[in-house]
């Protein structure tokens, strides 16, 4: 076989290896048994058997299987895991065992290996939208006396700053980007609420400023069923034509490569092309992942003749095979670096082919496939990238298998790849940087303007 063969050859057992969905597994791999067990609600009291078998499992599956404990645990984690092990004394009850078991996923460093949220008894929340913006913490709509605007200051007695601060030892993450953009929903669940000792007879202080003035509101816990505000949710894949401004906007906010992305994909290709748009955005400022394969699709459709993707390491182990069915059970592979070229594959529909200016829209929630997308379009140079730092790293872990504790039952996700960027040269990075920095302000959420959108037009006028 000619040496230019073998290369096409390489490519393409790449490209089907990096188009896993790279950040969830098959909902019938969640189990590691074949009978399921009935997860714990908060008030269930567990043995300290049945905590300590759960806490061995859980430490010998992140052994296993995640590609930073290929040659073992760090000196920190077994100290942190042995201080864990002299917690489980007595009996507890499943919402305390669940945040000890919890610090194990926290000394990963990777927000794709997390515990997953568990229940408690009434699913109860705080009927309030808060967000951690670049400045602070503020309340986003209107609720009880509570107004769009206002800062929070603290929550019970407790500075908003501590509570963050708390929760960066309680999060699993791999910036403070990703936990400010989780510290608000965090703030308002009651399993986070109790283990930071806020709740008082069912309700949360909260302490905000309003201009010059402070004001104390007693919001009480409530359940999500009755209580919870809801809002119509847009479709998950949209778009958006400017003629105007010779400006198509195209949403994704999951990352799910099916006929409706394609579908959608073509149809936004050809209004650009009926209008003669210029300017194309991508907006996946909300999206937290799913399938890669959406980033070739889309790039399918621009004038270019190759570009670098992402190389993947892969950690083998028993889980792999079952899960992800792979012919080895044990072992490690690592990438030929040089070889993460890939010829773009064209769209079946020539006439649609774009050749303006590109754009990638982000922000803290950016998050896996989310994150390929627009680290693929800045490693490559293929297009401007604005917003606010990714919540997560460029080169991280993903590709997740799944498993559950045999006595609580919480569930859990676990990588077994390591993803590299495209360009090593851009490394170490705890987040894809835009080129150009636009933060949301609370002025922003007030007037109902969108900064980042703003900021978009603002640089395509200039061009």
């Amino acid at each position: 076989m000619k040496v230019k063969n073998i290369l096409k050859a390489t490519f393409f057992i790449l490209g089907i290896v990096l188009s896993i969905d790279c950040s969830s597994a098959k909902q019938s791999s969640w189990l590691n048994s074949t009978k399921p067990v009935p997860e714990a609600t908060g008030n269930k009291i567990l043995s300290v058997e049945e905590m300590t078998e759960d806490l061995e499992y859980t430490i010998s599956v992140l052994g296993d299987v995640h590609p930073k404990t290929y040659r073992g645990f760090s000196k920190k984690q077994n100290r942190l895991f042995e201080s864990l092990r002299s917690k489980i004394t007595e009996p507890m009850d499943a919402q305390k065992f669940y945040f000890i078991a919890n610090k194990i996923f926290f000394s990963m460093r990777d927000a794709h290996t997390h515990l997953y949220p568990m229940k408690n008894e009434k699913n109860r929340f705080i009927d309030l939208k808060i967000e951690w913006l670049k400045d602070g913490l503020y309340v986003k709509d209107d609720v009880d006396k509570l107004k769009k605007g206002d800062r929070v200051i603290a929550i019970g007695d407790r500075p908003v700053d501590e509570l963050l601060n708390e929760l960066t030892y309680i999060i699993p993450s791999e910036n403070p980007h990703s936990i400010h953009s989780k510290a608000g929903s965090s703030l308002i669940r009651e399993a986070y609420l109790d283990q930071l000792n806020l709740i008082q007879n069912d309700s949360v202080v909260f302490l905000v400023e309003r201009g010059n003035n402070q004001l104390k509101v007693n919001m009480p816990l409530v359940t999500r069923s009755n209580n919870f505000s809801k809002k119509a949710t847009k479709p998950w894949v949209r778009f958006e034509i400017n003629k105007k401004l010779s400006l198509g906007i195209f949403t994704l906010v999951s990352c799910r490569y099916n006929d409706e992305y394609k579908n959608k994909l073509k149809d936004f290709f050809t209004e650009a092309k009926k209008h003669n748009i210029q300017h194309v955005a991508v907006d996946v400022r909300n999206n937290n992942g799913g399938n890669s394969r959406v980033v070739d699709e889309f790039l399918s459709y621009l004038k270019i003749k190759k570009y670098k993707t992402f190389s993947g390491e892969i950690r083998y182990s028993k889980a792999t095979a079952e899960q992800r069915n792979t012919p080895q059970d044990k072992g490690y592979k690592k990438p030929i670096l040089r070889l993460n070229t890939r010829y773009n594959r064209k769209c079946p529909y020539p006439e649609l082919m774009f050749n303006g200016k590109l754009y990638i829209l982000i922000s803290a929630k950016t998050f896996s496939s989310a994150n390929w997308f627009a680290v693929i379009v800045k490693d490559n140079k293929l297009g401007t990238v604005i917003g606010e730092p990714t919540g997560n790293a460029p080169t991280s872990y993903g590709d997740i298998l799944m498993f559950q504790m045999p006595n609580s039952g919480f569930r859990f996700s676990c990588s077994h790849k390591k993803w590299i960027r495209p360009d090593t040269s851009n490394d170490p990075e705890d987040g894809l940087y835009p080129d150009v920095t636009v933060y949301t302000t609370i002025q922003d959420i007030i007037q109902n303007k969108d900064a980042q959108i703003e900021k978009l037009k603002a640089v395509i006028k200039v061009k």
